[in-house]
């Protein structure tokens, strides 16, 4: 990013500063918006001072690409259908938080919790889930291929049509009430195999 880049970013910060929270919402769900991650960031700071989270915040459809929510309070946030490439969620609560049909290609999510949360027909191409907990989420149609979920709690996740396409499952743990994607579930064990090797 160039000198005047980060100069109009930190002019347009201080704007939003005075800017009524519900017109940031609303500006920041616009795809055509060059400073989504600076309203981001300023409606970080102004969310997160309200109770100390970000819980409950409604997010659906924002381009949030690059967007950085390290060790976040994000539990009941929607990202429904929103734009999240390349975003670092790693060590965030995002427990019952509803990702359906968003993109979050290349996505750094290591050691967070996703337990009871909405992942249906999102897109999680290529994304670092590495420890992360996916207890009772739905994964229904997602898009894992080349996805890491080295040492991922799938206990209860339902994989039901999931694209597993060379997804990296070492030491997964499951349950009797994972659904696979053939829609199967009762197993302990498992030859991901089946899902994993490209036809």
């Amino acid at each position: 990013m160039s000198l005047f880049q980060r100069i109009g970013q930190a002019i347009q910060l201080r704007l939003y500063h005075f800017i009524p929270t519900n017109l940031l919402m609303s500006q920041i769900r616009d795809r055509n918006s060059r400073f989504n991650l600076s309203i981001m960031a300023s409606l970080r700071e102004r969310l997160a001072h309200q109770d100390g989270t970000l819980t409950g915040v409604d997010w659906s459809s924002a381009s949030l690409d690059k967007v950085l929510l390290s060790a976040s309070k994000l539990s009941k946030v929607s990202f429904a259908n929103a734009q999240l490439t390349d975003a670092y969620f790693a060590y965030s609560d995002l427990t019952h938080a509803n990702f359906e049909g968003a993109n979050l290609a290349d996505a750094h999510c290591r050691e967070a919790d996703f337990s009871h949360a909405n992942l249906t027909a999102s897109n999680l191409q290529r994304v670092n889930f590495s420890r992360a907990d996916l207890t009772n989420s739905l994964l229904v149609s997602a898009n894992l291929t080349d996805a890491n979920f080295w040492r991922v709690n799938l206990c209860g996740a339902n994989l039901t049509d999931a694209n597993l396409s060379n997804t990296n499952l070492t030491d997964v743990t499951i349950d009797e009430s994972t659904i696979f994607p053939d829609g199967t579930s009762g197993k302990t064990t498992i030859d991901w195999s089946v899902f994993t090797d490209r036809n």
